[in-house]
């Protein structure tokens, strides 16, 4: 997922992922724009497969926005 950093209003200014397993267990969570999930947990690779996302941000014109699905991981 990409989305733009900008002061024009159309950017994200407040910004949260989550991303859970299978059994619901969190396996990452940044406020960070400039890092993304390196497939890891604590250290551990963890296993192809598909893994949920939750996306949370508010723009910079104020609107709330918030996007799930899936991500798969390739090894």
């Amino acid at each position: 997922m990409c989305l733009r950093n900008s002061n024009d209003g159309s950017g994200v200014k407040e910004y949260k992922m989550i991303i859970y397993n299978k059994w619901g267990i969190v396996l990452y969570e940044s406020s960070s724009q400039d890092k993304g999930w390196d497939g890891k947990h604590n250290g551990d690779d963890q296993p192809a497969g598909v893994y949920m996302y939750i996306f949370t941000g508010i723009t910079f014109n104020g609107t709330p926005v918030q996007l799930g699905g899936n991500v798969t991981l390739v090894r």
